[in-house]
């Protein structure tokens, strides 16, 4: 992918430019993707829910989802990459707080 400006930072809850944006896309897979009509679809999640409210969202992994070393995505290692996110929530408007469980 060729640009005419670098990325103004590589760690995904840092990054806050749109062309930024939609390099980590491709390197970095979330939970949901974006869809061309605006909406979310399932990426590293086989499925998720929202509650009633709108207040709590349950996300089920893919089965046999890995790393680049070949190592197997856990829970965990989403719970550490969301809970990245919200400490950095002062850096940038647009992270919101979560409870990760």
């Amino acid at each position: 992918m060729r640009t005419l400006t670098d990325p103004d930072n590589l760690d995904p809850h840092l990054a806050t430019a749109s062309l930024t944006r939609r390099i980590m896309l491709n390197v970095f897979e979330g939970l949901v993707k974006p869809t061309p009509e605006g909406g979310v679809t399932p990426a590293v999640a086989s499925s998720y829910a929202a509650s009633e409210d709108g207040q709590t969202y349950t996300f089920t992994l893919r089965e046999g989802i890995k790393f680049h070393n070949g190592q197997p995505v856990t829970v965990a290692d989403v719970k550490y990459s969301c809970g990245a996110g919200v400490l950095l929530a002062g850096k940038r408007s647009a992270t919101t707080p979560l409870d990760i469980c």
